[in-house]
């Protein structure tokens, strides 16, 4: 594969890239008829392949770098990643990525990266997954209030509050509802809700 990719790039159809170590191809036109090459069925086990070299460890430096790439790649072979452990491993990943979007404000790409990574943990994720599905959940409340959809964002707490284990893994998600109901104009029900919280964790506050 090396000596494949050497000479490709001495006929500038990859070039490296010195920071990440990896190679890329020069221009979409030359990406795209390579990508053709590969039969429309083996496609999502192709990415799947290149998904799993991707996640390999590496240094922190290089795993910044990879992240786009191995994203990429999961969100093309999600029908090849049938393991329990690789489904979970693709998860954390796509919540790296959700992190990432959503600190830059990406909240579009960030949500679905997130829900993504849900569906991908399966029915029995609190179950099997508990503190990496909490971990979704609670980001992916957080960007559904960013782009102003408070229909997942009621669905995404609901389901933190029937599984969470404990009263304080419920706070970010109270939280959020509370957001969410103060900017529907809501202002007596986030009141209600907020007083509760606090006579739940032993804070009662009068009005």
């Amino acid at each position: 594969v090396s000596s494949a990719l050497e000479r490709a790039s001495t006929v500038a159809f990859v070039a490296i890239e010195p920071t990440a170590g990896v190679y890329s191809f020069t221009h979409d036109q030359i990406q795209e008829a390579a990508y053709t090459l590969v039969p429309q069925e083996e496609r999502p086990a192709f990415h799947w392949k290149l998904c799993q070299i991707l996640w390999k460890p590496v240094s922190s430096k290089e795993d910044v770098c990879k992240l786009p790439l191995i994203v990429g790649q999961i969100t093309k072979c999600v029908s090849e990643i049938k393991a329990k452990d690789d489904r979970r491993k693709a998860a954390s990943i796509l919540l790296r990525a959700g992190r990432k979007a959503s600190s830059s404000s990406a909240f579009g790409t960030a949500l679905s990266y997130l829900q993504l990574a849900i569906d991908l943990l399966g029915k029995k994720r609190w179950h099997e997954n508990y503190d990496l599905c909490l971990s979704l959940h609670n980001l992916a409340a957080e960007v559904s209030y960013g782009v102003g959809d408070s229909v997942r964002l009621d669905g995404l707490t609901n389901s933190v509050f029937l599984y969470a284990k404990n009263y304080d893994d419920k706070i970010p998600a109270y939280s959020m509802k509370i957001l969410s109901l103060g900017s529907a104009n809501k202002l007596q029900e986030a009141m209600d809700l907020g007083l509760e919280v606090l006579r739940n964790v032993g804070e009662p506050f009068g009005r």
